[in-house]
């Protein structure tokens, strides 16, 4: 009989617990005893989720993810250092089923913390309780969820806010899979004109291909609507 590994006990257990419980396990991973004592409460009265773990350094997280395998991280981008998308793309791996929601102060610089990220939601510290509880019960059910203080801080600070409002409704389009014939016909404007708004958008966001557009806008909160549940 072959040898299970201790990884994959502790997946399996996690899986099992949660499929018989119903319950969303939740991890918070914050280096603010406020923000997770506001969280807690929150939650409080929610019984459909359970805290499995608070933390407040990124060898503490990485440990509790490892061991709990939650159904949601709610993280501050700032815990895991100047490079969080490398650690959340090693949490995806440790855990795929596990969806992250982003934490923000109003200080932390949005864009470069959460640039590739792939977010299913976010909040920011001075959200209410309400909404912190509505972006969680939306993200547990396979929505993404972004509250408007947190569209609005991430918009206003990274670099798709240079783009203009008809670049990003080419861009939209774009990811929508419409070529630049579909677009054109669309807005009632020239072939010519879309590709030169295409070409402009990809050239102030640095990338060279559809793919490369995509995994930027969303990993931004950068699609036209993200912003809405």
């Amino acid at each position: 009989m072959r040898n299970i590994s201790n990884q994959q006990n502790t997946e399996f257990s996690a899986v099992v617990n949660e499929t018989m419980s119903g319950i969303e396990t939740i991890v918070i991973a914050d280096r603010h005893a406020l923000t997770r004592a506001g969280i807690v409460f929150a939650l409080k009265q929610l019984e459909k989720y359970e805290i499995v773990a608070e933390t407040a350094d990124l060898a503490t997280t990485m440990q509790q993810m490892e061991i709990n395998l939650p159904s949601i991280l709610l993280f501050e981008p700032g815990i895991f250092g100047e490079k969080p998308m490398d650690t959340t793309l090693e949490l995806t791996r440790m855990s795929p089923s596990t969806k992250q929601i982003a934490i923000l102060d109003e200080r932390d610089r949005c864009c470069e913390l959460t640039r590739n990220v792939p977010l299913s939601g976010g909040l920011m510290k001075s959200d209410g309780l309400e909404i912190v509880r509505e972006i969680i019960q939306k993200v547990s059910v396979g929505r993404s969820a972004f509250s408007d203080a947190y569209f609005a801080a991430s918009n206003s600070t990274k670099p798709c806010a240079s783009l203009t409002d008809r670049e990003r409704q080419i861009m939209g389009a774009i990811l929508s899979g419409d070529t630049s014939r579909d677009i054109s016909g669309h807005l009632g404007i020239s072939v010519k004109t879309v590709e030169n708004h295409r070409t402009n958008l990809m050239r102030k966001l640095g990338v060279h291909s559809v793919a490369k557009l995509s995994q930027w806008a969303r990993g931004n909160q950068c699609i036209h609507g993200a912003g809405e549940g």
